[in-house]
C-alpha cells in the first residue's frame, strides 16, 4: 500500500499529566469521591479527539474515545490520576457531556472522574475483553449512558 493511499478515520492526541484545583471542582464530586483536601488534584489530559469527514457518523468518535478513557483508567493507578481533562472544541461540548464530563470554570476544558469512567466502561466493553488488554479499540456501538 502506498502511503498516499493511506486513509486516517480517526485520532486522539497526546496524553500527559495535569493538575486540577480542587477549589474548581464542583463540590458534590468532591464530597461524592471524598478527595483528599490537597489544593491539586492529579489527573491525565487527553488530546482532542479527530474523526475524518469520511468517517463522522459512524460512532468512530465514541470509539476513539471509550479507547482513550479504558487506557486512561488502566494506567491511573499507576500515574494516581483521579480523572481524565480535555479541552473541548465549542462543537464537540455536548458530545463529551454525552458520556459524563462536568464543565470545568476554565472555558471549555472537562474532565471525567475515573471512577465514572470505570462504569462506562463497563457498559462499553464487548464479552470476553480483557479491561487490562489495552491492545485494541473496543467494539463500541450503540449510545452512550443517559
Amino acid at each position: 500500500m502506498n502511503p498516499s493511499d493511506r486513509i486516517t478515520t480517526g485520532q486522539v492526541s497526546v496524553v500527559a499529566t495535569k493538575r486540577i484545583e480542587r477549589d474548581a471542582l464542583p463540590e458534590d464530586v468532591v464530597k461524592k469521591l471524598k478527595l483528599p483536601k490537597y489544593p491539586f488534584i492529579r489527573a491525565t489530559l487527553m488530546g482532542r479527539l479527530a474523526v475524518s469527514r469520511n468517517y463522522q457518523g459512524q460512532h468512530v468518535g465514541e470509539i476513539l474515545l471509550m479507547d482513550g478513557l479504558e487506557r486512561r483508567y488502566v494506567h491511573s493507578s499507576q500515574v494516581a490520576s483521579f480523572a481524565v481533562v480535555i479541552d473541548a472544541k465549542e462543537n464537540a461540548v455536548q458530545f463529551y457531556r454525552r458520556y459524563g464530563f462536568l464543565q470545568l470554570p476554565q472555558g471549555r476544558r472537562m474532565f471525567i472522574p475515573m471512577e465514572t469512567i470505570k462504569k462506562l466502561i463497563g457498559t462499553h466493553r464487548p464479552e470476553g475483553r480483557n479491561p487490562k488488554d489495552t491492545t485494541a479499540a473496543p467494539s463500541v456501538r450503540g449510545s452512550p449512558p443517559a
